[in-house]
């Protein structure tokens, strides 16, 4: 058993910086009974657009492809980060006093 976990975290811990290169498909946040989950909707045009908006305030890549949006994977595990990526796309006011 230990040298089964012993591969398996040999492996993960290869794998790992892999998957933080790789672009995921960007996914609202949003808090439902305390938890940040993500939205199981897929973004709009103008969802997307918006998205891009904060993302290039920001300075976070992102690639368009297919109808969608796509960001690195490290930007992606970070639930807070991404909540706030994601009611910042959805302020009128923030995105009108935040243009680059």
């Amino acid at each position: 058993m230990q040298k089964n976990t012993i591969i398996l975290l040999l492996i993960f811990s290869f794998l790992f910086p892999l998957c933080s290169e790789n672009f995921v498909k960007f996914k609202y946040v949003e808090i439902r009974n305390d938890k940040y989950i993500y939205s199981k909707e897929d973004l709009t045009i103008s969802d997307i657009k918006l998205v891009a908006q904060v993302l290039s305030y920001y300075n976070v890549e992102y690639k368009l492809k297919d109808s969608a949006i796509f960001i690195r994977f490290e930007v992606y595990k970070d639930f807070e980060m991404m909540y706030n990526y994601s009611k910042k796309s959805h302020d009128p006011n923030w995105l009108s006093s935040h243009v680059k």
